[in-house]
């Protein structure tokens, strides 16, 4: 492993011994743990597919059954 020199504020550092307190875990395994849960995550969704990106939106609005079927939801389309 590489090591790393890092400047944080004092609000940061009281979370870091907080979480550190309480997860019983040191602070360079608390550290790697959220630099790679931020970098998985961001790359993640930089990379992901858009079923995948919008999985949360899925059932989230309410539309008539026959949508796409229904030439009465045509009229006036593109007007």
């Amino acid at each position: 492993m590489k090591p790393l020199s890092v400047k944080i504020p004092d609000d940061l550092y009281a979370l870091l011994e907080q979480k550190r307190e309480t997860s019983g875990k040191n602070q360079s395994a608390i550290i790697r743990i959220a630099l790679e849960d931020y970098l998985v995550k961001s790359v993640a969704v930089k990379t992901g597919l858009v079923g995948e990106l919008g999985q949360d939106l899925c059932g989230s609005i309410s539309a008539p059954s026959d949508l796409s079927t229904n030439s009465k939801y045509m009229d006036n389309y593109g007007c």
